[in-house]
């Protein structure tokens, strides 16, 4: 009666029945004291009371039955927030098990701060493997792969009735998780709450359930969460973040990997609420001399930088950094949160940031610190430029130009123009030769930033450029590096149509792409590149269909491309058709976020060659909000922020983004208020 009380939600019920449980003696009582630590809102004291009991006991198989209950009782604690009582018991288990049951828990040690340690080799019984649990989570999989399938050719014009478990996830993969979790094995239930995720997020998109599942996934020890949390951000509240982050992750507590929690956060810092914000800055440790730029700590040093802007308390802990420490973090900040910073953070930081000339940061983050520099005031700014351009790395120098080109000379951008081109030239020479070099960019896109900070291109740069995007032994990412490049410097009017002719027909390239797309979205991709090129040099509109049919391409690269040229081509060059106005409508449709923002500027400051379709898309704005991505929130605030006619549904829009959870849309409307 009182699980199932407890199932049902009346835990005061629940606990009624299991307390008349554990008063008796012996195995029975132990039974309802474990019931009682196993409740939602179990305290500590109930797994004192277990442990009490559990020294009681004495006989055959009694050790093993201690190891065991305090296996359960170590899961159940970083259930409830609490890793100091969950590391308590799982030593208490290891130190009470047998030789097959203390194999087991060696090898995940690591999870409760103990040594790690593999065993190979070793058998495992039924005792460890819980084959019964095991067939549970794998019907689950079974039969959500079978109707997934099902589903794939199902007639839309069939209806269907669906009997079984309410939950979307269903019953079988609860069952697995519930017998896991009292059996206390600890060691199954990573893989079974990853399946729990992956069934429960394939099936809804309600709310409770995206938190549900975006919690199954990070305790499970899934990878990479902050992806997971950014596709579904748009289902989330801001009490569902909350919920989240501090009733299922307990601030972190709950997760297995600290990394973790941080690449959780790093997904939701512009929505984190104030309790986790203040517990992160209070637990914040300034950067040791020889932490790694790639080291998992070095997530909290960059989660903290996304706190500054947003909390004085975090602003007021750096600003009791040393110079050398608030180098390094402006190192590891992104570019744009910099503009947040006040202006002795900037000085101080970037004076210690150029003291270290040879420590593990010193080649990470100049991006941040060229905008730092440019943020400074002028007379400071002055006696820094020398020092800083100086201390810049090589390779650095035309990422620094394109963010600021009047760091350098024109003799520094010219030397550094002409070592470009070189290795744009080495790249088609060693494709000729079937050798094919990487790096963190291709040249091409250096050539394009130098050239755009010189304001002048020459016949030498122009040249190897289109040598690169015309070339069939190149492969695809060297081509659209360069049709990009060229595409960016026509439309900044430093490249002519005769020069660049070449690169605007098409290559049969004898290259397929290396670690990138399959070969026919590469194709179609470079294609619409040189669709982009050729408009950049004059508006066709024969070009139209072409785009309209692109926007509708499977790969979502691809469809990103063709909005973003059609919402250029609506707004820069104030070209609209039938085929244009379809583009924008339909990408509102889009399933990605980053498709459907690219065509929101269109919507009130481009051209329309139907006034109805431009208030029909504005509309669906408006009706895609509650859900919208934080990327097209972003979007649609800044459209309120620099419309000079915002009509009904801007106004409406605006006001939303003001009050919004993100901080990063509330930024973007700011300006509203000037």
């Amino acid at each position: 009666m009182g699980l199932r009380a407890e199932l049902s939600g009346d835990l005061e019920f629940a606990k009624k029945q299991y307390s008349i449980v554990a008063r008796h003696s012996g195995i029975r009582g132990l039974f309802g004291l474990l019931l009682l630590a196993w409740m939602s809102d179990a305290r500590r004291r109930d797994f004192e009371h277990v442990e009490l009991r559990l020294a009681e006991l004495s006989g055959l198989g009694s050790r093993d039955l201690v190891a065991r209950c305090h296996c359960k009782l170590a899961s159940w604690a970083g259930d409830q927030g609490w890793p100091d009582l969950a590391a308590h018991h799982f030593e208490r288990a290891r130190a009470a098990a047998g030789v097959e049951l203390r194999a087991q828990l060696d090898e995940i040690g690591g999870w409760f701060g103990a040594n790690q340690i593999i065993h190979f080799g070793r058998s495992r019984g039924d005792m460890i493997q819980f084959p019964w649990i095991s067939r549970h989570a794998d019907q689950a999989a079974r039969r959500s792969v079978e109707e997934r399938f099902k589903l794939s050719f199902r007639s839309p014009w069939i209806r269907t009735w669906t009997f079984g478990s309410p939950s979307p996830e269903g019953s079988e993969i609860q069952s697995a998780e519930l017998q896991a979790s009292w059996a206390g094995a600890l060691w199954l239930l990573p893989g079974i709450q990853r399946e729990h995720a992956a069934l429960l997020l394939a099936r809804s998109r309600e709310p409770d359930d995206v938190v549900r599942g975006i919690a199954q996934w990070v305790r499970g020890g899934g990878t990479t969460p902050g992806l997971l949390i950014d596709s579904l951000e748009g289902h989330l509240s801001s009490e569902a973040v909350s919920e989240l982050l501090i009733s299922r992750l307990h601030q972190g507590r709950s997760v297995m990997r600290t990394e973790l929690w941080w690449d959780a956060c790093l997904a939701l810092w512009s929505e984190l609420p104030p309790p986790v914000v203040q517990s992160l800055v209070d637990l914040f440790e300034p950067p040791s001399e020889d932490l790694s730029p790639h080291s998992d700590l070095a997530q909290s040093l960059t989660l903290f930088g996304y706190l500054i802007p947003q909390s004085e308390q975090a602003m007021q802990r750096a600003l009791q950094l040393t110079d050398h420490e608030l180098g390094i973090l402006l190192r590891s900040m992104q570019p744009g949160l910099i503009d947040r910073l006040n202006s002795t953070i900037l000085e101080r930081g970037l004076k210690g940031a150029l003291s270290d000339t040879d420590g593990p940061w010193h080649e990470i983050g100049w991006s941040a610190l060229t905008r730092a520099w440019t943020r400074l005031p002028a007379e400071v700014a002055e006696r820094m430029q020398s020092e800083m351009a100086a201390q810049l790395p090589h390779h650095e120098l035309p990422r620094a130009a394109n963010l600021a080109p009047e760091l350098f000379t024109i003799d520094m951008l010219e030397h550094a123009l002409v070592a470009s081109v070189a290795r744009v030239d080495q790249f088609v020479r060693d494709a000729t030769r079937g050798v094919f070099k990487g790096g963190p960019r291709d040249p091409a896109t250096d050539v394009q930033w130098l050239v755009g900070a010189l304001g002048v291109s020459s016949p030498e740069a122009t040249d190897a450029l289109v040598r690169q995007a015309s070339s069939a032994v190149t492969g695809p990412m060297q081509r659209q590096a360069s049709l990009t490049a060229l595409t960016a410097l026509a439309r900044a009017e430093l490249v002519d149509r005769i020069a660049v002719e070449p690169a605007l027909t098409p290559v049969d390239s004898v290259v397929s792409g290396l670690m990138g797309d399959d070969e026919g979205t590469d194709d179609r991709y470079e294609e619409l590149q040189r669709h982009a090129l050729q408009l950049a040099l004059g508006y066709d509109e024969h070009l139209d269909g072409a785009l309209l049919a692109a926007s509708r391409d499977p790969s979502a690269r691809i469809r990103a491309l063709a909005v973003s040229l059609v919402s250029w081509l609506t707004t820069g060059i104030a070209s609209s058709s039938g085929a244009l106005d379809a583009t924008l409508l339909g990408a509102l449709y889009d399933p990605h976020p980053r498709v459907q923002a690219l065509a929101v500027p269109s919507l009130w400051r481009g051209q329309f060659t139907s006034e109805v379709v431009r208030t029909t898309a504005q509309n669906r704005v408006v009706e895609m909000w509650p859900t919208a991505h934080i990327d097209f929130r972003v979007s649609v605030a800044h459209e309120a922020s620099i419309s000079a006619d915002a009509n009904d549904q801007l106004k409406t829009l605006g006001a939303w983004s003001k009050s919004d959870r993100s901080a990063l849309v509330r930024w973007a409307v700011e300006s509203t208020d000037a």
